[in-house]
């Protein structure tokens, strides 16, 4: 009876065969065939009460390798899959989490099955058994299943129809009608890989003695036409596409599969770890290498003629998650430059802030400021935790002109270095800022305003991750960024001419654009993106109180000084980040949030100035802000009176 069942469930198979941060998902949702099945039917070699999946025992847990969509959400931080349809036969399951996310792919479907998953039922079928239970849809509409904007969904539905060659425009039609349930049904993130040249794969009907057969050239050919007339199809339809390029990684790893931690002495695209695997498809096993001879299935790409080990679904897994997550980084990208604006403003408040309470007329003055800052980003609901250093150098001017008024210009140059996630990911800044500011003092009351404008090159921004356990790759490009900020600010010293210690509130407010320029990365390879431009405007608005103590000390007057404030940023809509796959860069692109944008925060700053009888005058002051981007500013000033 279980060699009859096992045989049954190799029939049935396809022809066969909580989110972490930066991750704005909460919930994962797949469909499919055998490549992404996580247990609908019963393991029989493991006993029955776990899932099968079409991969290899991991010899590390004794329990079945997980597929490509299992490993995606486990990356992803969002948990287990469960089966939507577990077929019982050898008893209760022992492997179902319970967990909302769930996979309806079954191994043998095509793409006409994986429609009636999300459209009408799911049927897992192996000789006399069968499961039926409500589709997707019909789940959702019954209150069964719960699903929110943020969920993820996954669907890869055509290899069974291509593996036999079915007419790959009328595969990628029925294709198409998945996605417009999905995106009918308020799905908002879809992934859909691309298919694999199964010609290429080492399944025994592809390969002669000396090379590969018709029907493999046939299998490869058809899934490049599926690929994209699916591309056609989805650009007709308003959704957003998560387009992953698995037939180009998986090109990659045949041609170079050393580089994935592959032995050179195998022609993976000729054999595969199991020849004789239940469900699965046959093919040449090495003879001492294979699992009949107790091997490693690590040193294979297939599992068995049509399957990856799950060495190999991990590293397609880990390309998805460097796609999915790459908007994120890049969403920093407007960040950065923001900052930079901000620390050039700093610089010139500084010299403002110094000047504002000298005796009238005050003398003109020569300024510089050597600034150095630190940025801490936290994990935001979209973007990873960034560190950032930088330092600059400002050098300005300011005239008197009676009445009250002064004015000036500032020029400065600073250049940074960003780190993003633990992956070593990062990119660097070099910009150039200019500015003009006029101040206005009357009896106690004083108003200041900055406009200014800086270029910033963004270079070397790269993406570090893995694709499986060995190979660590790297995509990197370059860009610009435009910044043009204004600063104004209103106060009022409460406490009169004659008194030693000034102390009042003020208001502020600051306004700012920041436009990144598209770009696309180096090279070619699977992993390699396009990334759209941003925009990014801020109107920071804050409230606030100063104080500042001047003193004598010998021939050099001193003063301390120190402000408070509250901090409330009315733009604080998060933009969209729009990306593809350079290789696929001609069909739908994809929309990912962009950074998440704090509402308030605080920001403090204290400094001492000593000013020397001839007017020179040097000062030290450190300004903090304390909310999800964090940041810190120490400023040394030193201008001349002349």
């Amino acid at each position: 009876m279980r060699r009859m069942i096992s045989a049954a469930i190799a029939a049935a198979a396809i022809g066969s065969g909580g989110a972490s941060a930066g991750v704005p998902f909460d919930q994962f949702i797949a469909f499919g065939a055998s490549y992404d099945d996580s247990g609908q039917f019963p393991d029989l070699e493991l006993g029955g009460t776990s899932g099968l999946r079409f991969t290899n025992i991991d010899p590390a847990t004794g329990l079945r390798g997980y597929s490509m969509p299992e490993w995606l959400a486990l990356d992803l931080g969002l948990g287990r899959l469960d089966p939507s349809t577990p077929l019982l036969i050898m008893g209760p399951r022992t492997d179902t989490q319970n967990s909302g996310n769930l996979n309806f792919a079954v191994g043998g479907y095509r793409s006409e099955d994986v429609l009636a998953s999300v459209v009408g039922d799911s049927v897992v079928t192996v000789g006399p058994f069968v499961e039926r239970q409500p589709g997707f849809l019909a789940r959702v509409a019954s209150g069964a299943l719960a699903v929110g904007p943020d969920t993820l969904y996954y669907a890869l539905i055509a290899g069974n129809d291509i593996r036999d060659v079915d007419d790959p425009v009328q595969t990628a039609q029925v294709s198409a009608q998945i996605a417009q349930a999905l995106v009918d049904a308020g799905a908002r993130y879809i992934v859909l890989p691309t298919l694999p040249r199964l010609g290429e794969f080492a399944e025994g009907t592809n390969v002669t003695a000396t090379g590969r057969t018709q029907l493999a050239a046939d299998r490869s050919a058809a899934a490049l036409a599926y690929n994209a007339a699916f591309e056609r199809e989805l650009l007709g339809i308003d959704g957003n596409f998560i387009r992953i390029d698995v037939q180009r990684m998986f090109d990659e790893v045949l041609a170079d599969p050393v580089a994935f931690g592959f032995p050179a002495d195998l022609d993976q695209s000729r054999v595969c770890y199991s020849a004789n695997e239940a469900g699965g498809i046959a093919c040449p096993e090495p003879s001492g290498r294979g699992k009949a001879s107790g091997g490693d299935p690590d040193q294979f790409v297939f599992q068995d003629g049509l399957h990856p080990t799950q060495a190999a679904a991990r590293a397609a897994a880990d390309l998805m998650e460097a796609v999915i997550r790459a908007p994120g980084m890049i969403a920093l990208l407007p960040e950065a430059a923001l900052a930079e604006a901000r620390a050039h403003l700093r610089t010139v408040e500084h010299h403002l802030e110094a000047a504002r309470f000298d005796s009238a007329p005050g003398p003109d003055r020569f300024f510089v400021v050597g600034q150095g800052r630190a940025l801490d980003v936290g994990d935001r609901w979209s973007t990873p935790g960034a560190n950032g250093d930088a330092g600059g150098l400002t050098l300005g001017g300011s005239r008197w002109l009676g009445n009250g008024w002064s004015v000036g210009g500032a020029i400065g140059a600073q250049r940074g270095e960003w780190d993003m996630d633990a992956s070593g990911s990062g990119f660097d800044t070099e910009s150039l800022h200019a500015s003009l500011f006029a101040a206005y003092r009357c009896d106690g009351w004083f108003a200041e305003a900055v406009l200014g404008y800086g270029r910033s090159d963004l270079d070397d921004i790269e993406r570090r991750f893995a694709l499986g356990e060995v190979l660590r790759r790297s995509e990197s490009g370059d860009t610009d960024a435009d910044a043009l900020g204004l600063a104004v600010k209103l106060g009022v010293d409460m406490m009169g001419a004659d008194a030693a210690l000034r102390f009042g509130p003020f208001l502020g407010v600051e306004l700012a654009r920041i436009e990144v320029d598209g770009y696309g990365e180096d090279g070619l390879s699977s992993s390699t993106m396009r990334f759209d431009g941003q925009q990014r405007d801020s109107a920071l608005g804050s409230a606030g109180v100063f104080a500042a103590w001047p003193f004598g000390a010998g021939d050099v007057d001193l003063e301390l000084r120190a402000d408070v404030a509250y901090a409330r940023e009315f733009e604080d809509r998060s933009e969209t980040v729009r990306a593809v796959v350079k290789s696929l860069d001609s069909g739908p692109w994809f929309r990912m949030p962009g950074y998440a944008i704090d509402d308030d925060g605080w920001r403090a700053a204290v400094g001492v100035d000593a000013t020397w009888p001839r007017g020179t005058r040097v000062g030290l002051s450190y300004r903090h802000t304390d909310n999800a981007l964090e940041e810190q500013y120490l400023n040394l000033s030193a201008s001349f009176a002349f």
